[in-house]
């Protein structure tokens, strides 16, 4: 059943887009993740060292986001398509007094990936953890968030596991018709990306 899992890419080749950094700065005030948009954000994932188990509320909640907060991470989305507006406030409380935060993928209109800093982080990995993927897909239980994308050569996708236990397979051996293969493991709460290098159509 996992082998019929489909996600379609169309790779074109003669499309010429203009792409503008969107960032999301991020700062910790007490036990408030605050941010500051210049982008709409659908969705966001950051992981904690465990003093984010209670987190819920901020501007996720306003948006109808649904929070799921693990002992190492918090995820937040929307099952209807709401997103958090472009400007600024507070994120989501953390239930909590984090000292820093790691592992940013932050979601903006259609999957796009967003840039994040978080200021003053030093947890040893730099403040910038955004993703520097050209595009998020959300895995929801046994659909993708979007269904349909178009790329260019040469871009990368990543998929987030947001719910259920799953995998992504684009493999030749299950679509033969694919230009190249391309094959997560079975699991949850991963991420898995790939580099599209050859143009075609993708399942």
């Amino acid at each position: 059943m996992l082998s019929n899992l489909k996600m379609a890419l169309a790779t074109i080749l003669t499309i010429t887009s203009f792409i503008f950094s969107q960032d999301v700065m991020l700062s910790i005030d007490g036990t408030s993740l605050n941010y500051e948009s210049s982008a709409d954000i659908y969705g966001f994932q950051f992981n904690h060292n465990g003093c984010a188990l209670s987190a819920s509320g901020g501007a996720a909640i306003d948006a109808g986001f649904t929070i799921s907060a693990s002992s190492s991470v918090v995820l937040a989305f929307s099952f209807s398509g709401g997103f958090i507006p472009s400007g600024s406030g507070t994120l989501i409380d953390l239930g909590g007094e984090c000292e820093t935060l790691s592992g940013f993928v932050f979601s903006g209109q259609g999957g796009a990936s967003l840039s994040a800093d978080l200021s003053g982080n030093d947890g040893g990995d730099g403040g910038d953890d955004g993703s520097t993927a050209d595009h998020i897909v959300e895995l929801l239980d046994m659909s993708f968030s979007p269904e349909n994308l178009n790329i260019e050569t040469g871009e990368t996708v990543e998929w987030v596991w947001v719910s259920g236990f799953h995998n992504v397979n684009g493999s030749q051996e299950s679509f033969p018709d694919n230009p190249e293969s391309f094959e997560s493991e079975l699991g949850s709460d991963l991420t898995f990306s790939h580099t599209f290098n050859i143009a075609g159509h993708y399942d």
